[in-house]
């Protein structure tokens, strides 16, 4: 992922197979197979120090320090006005949400909406329910979009209706875990409140939850929505009835659950701050240690492969444990040992994308882990991020 002429990495942007990348200078280059080729920045933009790719792959280039907004075509660079009184607002995000609309978040001016085949701002959508100060924009499996406000809560749109409904209570302005079910209810965990579940039709309904702080959110295949909580155990709520697990009433080793995951025989896997790597049994109710012989403590994260593999990472490197024949590994770095983990010791989130890459987020950046090839790459604060 290195390239020579790089300066760090400030924005990274995939879409359509195509991977593009900002460097802190405002340079900017495209991966083409397993070279990187230079493109050459819009002319009289300053420094630009984001980029972002549409779902098409088209390329369009922005700072986060102003609200000037470029797009690449076969004609070059050019510049889309967008219709910001002042200028004061500054771009945090773009999001295309394949039908036609780029939407612009920005730190003062609330959602743009930007109509990429007419080329122009569209101000046929009531943008009522969103507030000035947009912190993020997400698009759901049927393009119902949600956006996080600073202070007024959660809202959300579908094209169906061409405005926004905003959900603005005392219980949204804390949002701490948000998952969607299969049955499309998005439901979202709070620091102190309650358990708020979204219904396709917009409605709101509350869960008042033993243990308010909710950590992690996870949906198992038959349906069942597991809470893991600060201090209050794991709760299982399965066709409206809540289990409540804790230390003191079951099994589980410890009150804090940080992580959650169901391998393909349905056992729960469950990590704790304290406590061990646990396997779940939720139908004969058994408790076992998820790793027999040196237990795995604090494992803050994880993330299950499709050929047997849970993945761990914790306080104690990444384990990695075939839930099929009990096998494990612990990596403090590759297989040959001639790379390290930048912080093997505290790993907080691990994926693994489509080409078979393993991300791993720790608190000195992130190690991405190409295992075919046995070799280790780093994005820190040293090189961008």
């Amino acid at each position: 992922f290195r390239h020579p002429t790089f300066d760090g990495v400030a924005s990274l942007a995939t879409g359509a197979g195509k991977v593009y990348i900002v460097d802190r200078n405002g340079n900017i280059f495209q991966l083409n197979k397993d070279k990187w080729m230079s493109v050459v920045p819009p002319k009289g933009a300053g420094q630009v120090n984001r980029v972002y790719a549409d779902r098409q792959g088209r390329l369009w280039a922005f700072s986060a320090m102003d609200n000037r907004l470029f797009r690449l075509g076969k004609k070059g660079w050019q510049e889309i006005r967008l219709s910001i009184e002042g200028g004061s607002s500054h771009i945090r995000q773009l999001k295309d949400d394949g039908e036609g609309t780029l939407w612009v978040v920005t730190d003062h001016h609330g959602l743009l909406a930007y109509d990429m085949q007419a080329d122009r701002q569209r101000s046929d959508i009531e943008t009522c329910g969103v507030e000035e100060n947009v912190q993020q924009l997400y698009i759901d499996r049927q393009n119902v979009m949600y956006v996080c406000n600073q202070t007024e809560g959660l809202s959300y749109y579908h094209s169906s209706f061409r405005k926004f409904s905003n959900h603005q209570t005392q219980q949204t302005k804390n949002l701490s875990a948000v998952i969607e079910d299969h049955a499309g209810n998005v439901w979202m965990g709070t620091d102190g409140h309650d358990l708020l579940c979204m219904k396709p039709d917009g409605s709101i309904t509350t869960m008042d939850i033993p243990g308010h702080i909710v950590i992690t959110l996870m949906e198992d295949r038959e349906g069942r929505l597991w809470i893991g909580t600060y201090l209050n155990g794991l709760l299982c709520v399965d066709k409206g009835k809540v289990t409540h697990y804790t230390k003191e009433n079951s099994g589980l080793s410890d009150n804090s659950i940080y992580s959650l995951c169901q391998d393909k025989a349905g056992y729960i896997w469950i990590g704790s701050l304290w406590g061990i790597l646990q396997r779940f049994n939720p139908d004969s109710g058994e408790w076992k240690d998820g790793s027999p012989g040196t237990p795995v403590y604090q494992a803050y994260c994880m993330y299950y492969d499709d050929d047997n593999n849970l993945n761990v990472g914790g306080m104690g490197g990444l384990t990695r444990i075939n839930t099929g024949s009990g096998h494990r590994m612990t990596f403090r770095g590759n297989r040959r040992g001639t790379q390290q983990l930048l912080n093997p010791n505290h790993i907080s989130t691990l994926f693994r994308d489509h080409r078979g890459l393993l991300w791993i987020g720790h608190g000195h950046g992130i190690s991405i882990w190409d295992e075919r090839a046995d070799t280790l790459y780093y994005l820190s604060m040293a090189n961008g991020l």
